[in-house]
């Protein structure tokens, strides 16, 4: 069992040399003062805290950790799959120690300074939950980036992500409507801890961290989620004016309601299902639907009162990122994260086979050599239940074509890429669209040319059309070519969710399809075709705009990044023979 009364000395904040926010602090919080740009000290470790109306996650976890003394939280198996064990490698956990996130942060202050408060305010409502709900709750200033470089009861707070009092006490009120996006979530002075089953065991929980727990069933519900996964962001000229437009930075909530897989219409189809089905199942890893005791004894023991509930969910939240929880594993001396490097490990793996069994596929069909030139169709299927890619901008899907001839040399080639994760042409040099500056990719419905790769992404603008990737001077999308679910109605379409820059018949909900036309005159078949879908959660363009902002987090996650293995991630791969 973990002990919870080890004593973190509390970091010298005041020398990493950042500006102070000016809000008012809660006792004993201490912060950096100075504003002259430093380099950053490391993250202060996960301690046990209670605060307010919120407990940090190890509070938590001295009854729903796995224990060897205990049947609790396992499954058909005997697998380990308590609730913290498997969130703590998660980006939910780790959202506020996430690098990129704040590097992306500090560039967009470094670019709008004079709205530094409202800026941080604004990105740590869903990264750093508990903390920011704290201070609203007690009509305190909102909480700035510098409270995640301290070590105090807040502190600890913001460092805990999304945590388990977070999420388990926001109130079914409001949730699903415009009202409850962007993070205006309700939690309320009621101490309820809010779970799928009636009649919980409450004395345990009352009488450890004063928590009742209750019957809630929206823990279990898209809208939930879509809290905070339904964001808006206002538009803003560099000198801190606000432009009058606003940019749906995410909607995978708002996608996922005009998809198949929706459960809140009228008469839902065979293929519904809420978020949590897939990023907090309630299967085991074998597909068996689990049946445990939800939780422990303090001592680690089981609880002879409690029986095993079904449902219970494993807390993986897993989506398409391999590369952030690759970056947290690998430095941990200065992000100081909870997980185990095999907590990690098992992490990745799990996004890996997600991503390659249950996101897409990929069929070619009607391929022939006639006159000379090699061609065919390429339909390329979503199977999930938003836009693929969805949510933040950094993120995209790009095709690779590749033919080659009977003597196995390369005829044509598309969306090549080199060990850093950029799209290069023959030479291996970096496509234009990679660099800072560049110009990008439109959509693709027929590959001819080698430089002009399929990328399925979306682009910004800000107000004067100019393209953008700091996110609050993003006034709208100049493309979102991004896959649709299956089930897309363009009758609902809304503002917030629709297609940009694509003029292309065959791009419809569920697939897109895509031509080749090769040029083989030179060289003899039969040809081998192979086409593959590739992910990244951080686009090497992304990446490329966010390194032109010198912050202490901006130069801290570049070292990271490029030690890291940038190699896209291969979603689905299809190949066939042409005589």
């Amino acid at each position: 069992m973990r002990s919870f009364n080890l004593i973190v000395p509390s970091l010298l904040c005041g020398s990493l040399l950042f500006a102070s926010c000016g809000s008012r602090k809660s006792d004993g919080d201490t912060g950096p003062d100075e504003s002259e740009p430093g380099e950053l000290a490391a993250l202060a470790p996960a301690r046990a805290v209670s605060e307010g109306r919120f407990a940090t996650s190890l509070v938590c976890a001295d009854c729903h950790e796995n224990s060897p003394e205990a049947e609790a939280m396992r499954d058909e198996r005997g697998n380990e799959i308590g609730a913290f064990d498997l969130w703590q490698s998660s980006m939910m956990a780790n959202s506020a120690r996430d690098p990129l996130w704040r590097a992306a942060v500090s560039a967009e202050v470094a670019s709008i300074p004079s709205r530094k408060a409202d800026i941080e305010s604004t990105c740590m409502t869903c990264h750093s939950p508990m903390a920011t709900t704290e201070a609203k709750l007690n009509n305190e200033e909102p909480i700035q980036l510098t409270l995640l470089y301290a070590d105090t009861q807040r502190s600890q707070l913001a460092l805990d992500g999304v945590s388990c009092t977070s999420c388990h006490q926001v109130a079914d009120t409001g949730l699903g409507t415009p009202a409850s996006f962007s993070g205006n979530f309700v939690v309320t002075d009621e101490r309820k801890i809010y779970g799928p089953h009636a009649d919980p065991f409450s004395m345990p929980m009352m009488r450890m961290v004063d928590y009742q727990p209750a019957q809630g069933a929206q823990i279990s519900k898209s809208a939930l989620c879509g809290s905070c996964h339904t964001l808006h962001t206002k538009a803003l000229r560099t000198d801190g004016s606000e432009t009058g437009e606003t940019l749906p930075e995410q909607a995978p909530y708002l996608e996922w309601r005009n998809s198949a897989f929706s459960t809140e219409v009228a008469n839902p189809g065979p293929e519904a299902a809420d978020c949590q089905t897939c990023h907090v199942p309630i299967t085991s890893e074998a597909g068996v639907v689990i049946s445990t005791a939800l939780a422990h004894r303090p001592d680690g023991f089981d609880f002879g009162q409690i029986g095993p509930r079904s449902p219970y969910s494993r807390h993986i939240f897993i989506g398409g990122n391999t590369l952030i929880p690759q970056i947290l594993r690998d430095n941990r001396e200065a992000l100081q994260p909870i997980a185990s490097t095999a907590a990690f490990n098992a992490t990745i793996a799990l996004t890996r086979k997600q991503l390659r069994e249950k996101t897409a596929d990929i069929t070619i069909a009607g391929a022939a050599a006639v006159g000379g030139r090699l061609m065919g169709d390429i339909r390329i299927g979503n199977a999930t239940g938003h836009k693929f890619p969805s949510a933040h901008p950094s993120r995209r899907v790009w095709l690779h074509l590749r033919v080659t001839d009977s003597a196995g040399g390369v005829v044509f080639e598309s969306g090549r890429y080199d060990s850093a994760g950029r799209l290069v042409d023959e030479a291996n040099t970096p496509l234009p669209s990679e660099l800072a500056g560049g110009p990008y990719l439109a959509h693709s419905d027929v590959l001819s040319t080698e430089e002009a790769p399929l990328v399925y992404e979306v682009v910004m603008a800000d107000t004067d059309g100019e393209v953008t990737y700091r996110l609050l001077q993003g006034a709208r999308y100049i493309k979102d070519n991004r896959l649709l679910p299956r089930g897309w109605s363009a009758a609902a379409v809304t503002d917030d969710i629709k297609s940009v820059g694509v003029n292309d018949d065959d791009f419809v909900g569920g697939s897109d399809h895509v031509r080749f036309d090769v040029d083989v005159s030179k060289s003899a078949g039969p040809y081998a075709v192979t086409a593959t879908l590739l992910y990244q959660p951080l686009s090497a363009r992304y990446a490329a705009e966010l390194f032109t902002a010198n912050t202490p987090e901006v130069r801290s996650f570049r070292s990271m990044y490029e030690r890291a293995d940038r190699t896209p991630e291969r979603v689905v791969t299809a190949s066939i023979a042409v005589p």
